[in-house]
């Protein structure tokens, strides 16, 4: 069966590293630049990771299957050390508290100054309406200022939230798929490799009693060999005798046609 040539494991590209700041990253985060050194798979471990996206680089991976994968692993490996979670409870407060369709539109911060009898004070106004939402003291101004923008600022921010999680759900649907995948390529690559193994050893026996047969080929033709070179020495004795022999009747005065007949019948 013909194979096309594949690239050796250890000439597997599987990260580049910058030449400036020499941070790495895995193959899917890299922007492979002319000037961006590429790492090979045998100059890494197993499962480094990448400066920019915390994935790990699975070196066997790429050497098994030809590729590199990253998997993705929390920055803290530390649970006690990582930072508490949004809880939904909480969530669903944030969401509920925002004024929502109430004074929709930009809201705004201003300063009014003291009129004398009434001191200087900062406010929150909704700017279609002109309608006074708050006031503050004058040196609240960063207050009422975070107050106006938390009305657009929090509406974006859930839902930049929700756009996360709907990505983070979706990349963990395919990292499962491409998981299944993985583990049905490997087991696919171990029943290939135990039907290659099997298909060697019946060679090797094939191969062994061939080249049983013909030892044993061999072994008859030697014998031959031998027997025919015994008859062939046998008659040449004989016809030297022969020759021995015509010459001694012929001094006797036999003559050679009854040398002839004679030797026709001891022949």
């Amino acid at each position: 069966m013909m194979t096309e040539p594949t690239t050796p494991a250890a000439d597997l590209v599987a990260a580049y590293r910058s030449p400036g700041t020499r941070t790495l990253y895995c193959v899917i985060c890299a922007r492979q630049e002319p000037e961006w050194r590429p790492i090979t798979a045998s100059e890494m471990q197993d499962e480094t990771a990448c400066d920019f996206c915390g994935g790990r680089i699975l070196v066997i991976a790429a050497q098994t299957l030809g590729q590199v994968i990253a998997r993705y692993i929390p920055e803290h490996d530390d649970q006690s050390e990582a930072p508490t979670a949004l809880s939904p409870e909480r969530e669903a407060e944030i969401r509920e508290t925002h004024p929502g369709e109430w004074y929709e539109g930009p809201w705004a911060q201003d300063y009014v100054d003291s009129n004398g009898d009434e001191p200087a004070y900062c406010r929150v106004v909704h700017q279609e309406s002109g309608t006074v939402l708050a006031t503050l003291p004058d040196f609240a101004g960063p207050i009422a200022l975070f107050i106006a923008d938390a009305h657009d600022a929090v509406p974006e921010l859930l839902a930049e939230l929700d756009r996360i999680r709907t990505w983070h759900e979706n990349y963990k649907a395919g990292t499962r798929m491409a998981g299944g995948e993985l583990r049905k390529r490997l087991a696919d690559v171990e029943t290939e490799r135990d039907e290659l193994k099997e298909k060697l050893l019946t060679a090797q026996g094939n191969v062994a009693r061939e080249a049983a047969r013909a030892e044993q080929a061999e072994s008859r033709l030697e014998t031959v060999r031998q027997s025919a070179r015994r008859e062939e020495m046998t008659r040449q004795k004989r016809d030297a005798q022969i020759i021995i022999l015509g010459d001694q009747l012929k001094k006797r005065g036999v003559t050679n046609a009854e040398i002839s007949e004679w030797i026709e019948s001891v022949s």
